[in-house]
C-alpha cells in the first residue's frame, strides 16, 4: 500500500504506473506488480494505491517506484526500498 500524503483522491485512470518489485531472500522467488487505486480506500484523498503480491513466507526486500495520478495532477516519487518478514 502506498499513500501520497497531502493529495486529493486518485484519478479514474492512472496515466503512468506505480510499481513494486520484490524478492524473497529466503526462497529466491521474485516478482513485480502495478499498484492501483481502490474505490473503498480513501476515495476523496489522500490518493492510496495498493496491490497484493504473492511473495510466500520469508524475508522480503521490495522497491516501489513510479508515478501517481491524482484528480488534479501527476506526482512522481523517488524510489523507496523496504523490507519485511512474511510469516
Amino acid at each position: 500500500m502506498f499513500t501520497a500524503v497531502g493529495t486529493p483522491g486518485p484519478a479514474d485512470v492512472q496515466r503512468l504506473p506505480l510499481n513494486v518489485t520484490w524478492v524473497n531472500l529466503t526462497t529466491g522467488k521474485s516478482g513485480s506488480a502495478t499498484l492501483r487505486p481502490r474505490s473503498d480506500i480513501n476515495p476523496d484523498g489522500p490518493t492510496t494505491l495498493t496491490v497484493i503480491a504473492d511473495t510466500g513466507s520469508g524475508s522480503i526486500m521490495s522497491t516501489i517506484f513510479g508515478q501517481v495520478t491524482t484528480k488534479d495532477r501527476q506526482c512522481q516519487f523517488m524510489p523507496t526500498i523496504g523490507s519485511t518478514v512474511v510469516p
